[in-house]
């Protein structure tokens, strides 16, 4: 079972907060090593369903 270590940043400001945006740094233990994920969420675009866009990137 993966192991997750989370972390959520913002500016000084909560200016990403404000605006309905999120970003997070995630180090994903696992049997296959370790990584590191970075994850940027927009607004929503869709206020029904709440979707809203992602961009995640890996490093080692």
């Amino acid at each position: 079972m993966p192991l997750s270590c989370r972390g959520h940043y913002d500016r000084p400001d909560e200016s990403l907060t404000k605006a309905g945006e999120e970003l997070r740094v995630r180090t994903v233990r696992g049997t296959d090593g370790t990584r590191t994920v970075l994850t940027y969420k927009g607004a929503a675009v869709d206020e029904d369903s709440g979707s809203r866009p992602e961009d995640e990137t890996h490093g080692g």
